[in-house]
């Protein structure tokens, strides 16, 4: 069992886990494209990989992943100043429906508002017994909130994948016994 945000995103990373196992259960939870955006700024800007700002940033962020000539590499543009780009769930998942008939998407929402009922879903696609959620801990949460016209200038950006997120357009299950 791995978890990484990566590997839907990064060229030929899933292609390369389906090839490698064929039957492999691909878990895939999406969190929403504008908060991850922002959030994966912040991060960035803590590690000291990204010196400028929010809107700059995004500008600049096309021409640094055209750029960027290994997209695998740790420090790549790709991994790094992803912001948007990343949040393009469709593009992603349209390569996933296209290689595998084993896997689930949901939403890291459900999995905050109705912890039980989401790892039940969770653990059955992983043919796993069920566990009783006790308590939801939030790792990586910040105290400092982000700028609303942060979040606002980013939910513009990713319009189109936040509606599909908010009318479950995107959710699938496909599993093949």
């Amino acid at each position: 069992m791995d978890a990484t945000p990566s590997y839907l995103y990064l060229p030929g990373c899933i292609e390369s886990l389906i090839k490698h196992n064929p039957n492999i259960r691909i878990l895939v939870v999406l969190r929403d494209p504008a908060e991850r955006a922002v959030s994966h700024h912040a991060h960035e800007r803590r590690l000291g990989h990204e010196r400028r700002s929010f809107p700059i940033s995004l500008a600049l962020e096309l021409i640094r992943l055209q750029r960027d000539r290994n997209p695998l590499m740790s420090n790549s543009a790709h991994r790094r100043f992803s912001y948007i780009d990343r949040g393009r769930y469709s593009q992603q998942l349209q390569r996933l429906y296209a290689l595998s008939q084993n896997f689930l998407v949901i939403g890291f929402s459900d999995l905050i508002t109705n912890p039980q009922n989401t790892t039940n879903r969770i653990f059955a696609f992983l043919d796993l017994p069920p566990i009783t959620v006790r308590e939801v801990p939030h790792l990586n949460s910040r105290q400092d909130q982000p700028r609303s016209w942060h979040l606002k200038l980013a939910q513009l950006l990713l319009r189109r994948q936040i509606r599909e997120l908010k009318t479950r357009e995107i959710y699938r299950t496909r599993l093949v016994a």
